[in-house]
């Protein structure tokens, strides 16, 4: 299991691109095919790439106040089936 706290400056939207990014979205990719696990935490999912977000299996979410950070978190729920 990896746990990474405050990751918005590992994970940046486009046109971020810090040394971390490729190699963390990768890991996102294929790490679940290696039995390793990633929790990976913010306060402010727009300001995450939106890879990083569709490659997130399970979200937890708690309060949130902008309404940009609302408005990306709806836009990663479309196309969710329920049931």
């Amino acid at each position: 299991l990896v746990y990474m706290d405050e990751v918005f400056g590992y994970l940046p939207p486009h046109p971020g691109n810090p040394p971390t990014k490729k190699p963390l979205l990768t890991l996102l990719k294929q790490a679940r095919a290696f039995g390793l696990g990633l929790i990976l935490a913010t306060q402010n999912p727009v300001d995450l790439d939106y890879k990083a977000l569709s490659n997130a299996g399970t979200w937890f979410i708690g309060r949130m106040q902008a309404d940009r950070d609302k408005q990306r978190l709806l836009d990663g729920l479309e196309g969710v089936e329920v049931g």
